[in-house]
């Protein structure tokens, strides 16, 4: 057994070709490279024989290499054989239908389907769509007076439109990536603008002095007229957006923004989620959050009060709430689960 630390003592009693794969390997985690890792852990395995486990001990990386016994061996070969008929299988099931049999050979060059796993990220995508309204409803109920929304980590809009469209409520994106009207929103602001006949919203975005198409683009076959009308129309309404990373910095470069906002939230806002939280505190901002991601290697400081480092969810949900204890957690029923924990925090209540 060969466990690899921080150190290079573990290079002193084994064979060099191995010492060099494993090396290469260990850069390649810390690089974050993970495919030519994976290619390293296979070669150590067919090559010399070993099995990896890797681990986080006080947020270093630890692998500890062992030999394969021939059981293991054994059982590992018959599950790689295996999957190979399954796919072999399926790819020759779904090319029946527009070719004759083929041989083995052929098949085995043949790219892999991927409908069945397509199948389930489009019945997954469709459960999530349902976060955005959930939460703007949940939003709504719980934070009374709200008349100006700062959405981080926005991204192309979804929770912003909730807020702009249905509930009336002025919504900034905070987000690098622009925002961007679907076909289907686009062609909802274009039915509301001909019934309510509000072509004089068609122009430069009100109080900004700045074009629509600067921060906002649309994604649909209207002409690029009927585009402009949307775009400016859900401008008009109160959608906007800083094309800006969110971080310590942005409360001191955008001063007035932030004054101005009543409630500051995030729905599964990554790496934005430590930011929003201090920065609420730090000023007695309002703020809801629904944390998603953990990034354990990316944020290895994290540790809870008992010194745990946080490498799920509910440890990251666990060490939000020990920054104050006024932040108080709610499991949303209408937000799709699994990441549907609602942290906040109101000083009016």
């Amino acid at each position: 057994m060969i466990i690899v630390g921080d150190g290079d003592d573990w290079k002193n009693d084994i064979d060099p070709i191995l010492a060099s794969v494993i090396q290469k390997r260990k850069h390649a985690k810390q690089n974050r490279d993970f495919a030519l890792a994976d290619a390293f852990r296979d070669e150590i395995g067919k090559r010399f024989g070993l099995a990896i486990e890797d681990s986080f001990v006080d947020g270093s990386l630890t692998s500890v290499y062992r030999n394969i016994s021939e059981k293991e061996a054994e059982e590992k070969s018959d599950r790689h054989e295996k999957s190979i008929v399954f796919q072999l299988n399926q790819r020759q099931r779904q090319l029946s239908k527009r070719r004759p049999l083929i041989s083995a050979e052929e098949l085995a060059t043949i790219a892999r389907a991927r409908k069945r796993l397509n199948s389930k990220c489009n019945s997954h995508s469709k459960k999530q769509k349902a976060r955005f309204e959930g939460f703007s409803n949940w939003l709504m109920e719980h934070f009374n007076s709200v008349s100006h929304v700062l959405d981080v980590a926005g991204g192309q809009g979804s929770l912003c439109w909730h807020f702009v469209m249905k509930h009336n409520v002025k919504c900034t994106v905070v987000d690098p990536v622009s925002i961007r009207l679907s076909r289907q929103k686009t062609q909802n602001i274009l039915q509301l603008v001909k019934e309510t006949d509000a072509q004089n919203s068609v122009g430069l975005v009100k109080d900004t002095g700045i074009l629509v198409e600067n921060f906002l683009s649309c994604k649909s076959s209207a002409s690029e007229e009927e585009k402009q009308i949307a775009c400016n129309y859900f401008a008009s309404r109160g959608g906007d957006q800083v094309r800006s990373l969110f971080n310590a910095e942005f409360q001191k470069k955008h001063l007035d923004l932030w004054k101005s906002v009543d409630l500051v939230v995030g729905l599964h806002p990554d790496q934005a989620t430590d930011a929003i939280v201090d920065l609420s505190l730090e000023s007695g901002t309002p703020f809801a959050c629904v944390p998603c991601c953990v990034f354990p290697t990316l944020y290895s400081h994290r540790l809870l009060r008992d010194g745990t480092a946080v490498r799920s969810l509910e440890q990251l949900i666990q060490y939000l709430m020990e920054k104050s204890p006024d932040i108080k957690c709610e499991i949303v029923k209408t937000i799709p689960p699994p990441c549907n924990t609602v942290l906040y925090f109101n000083p009016e209540t």
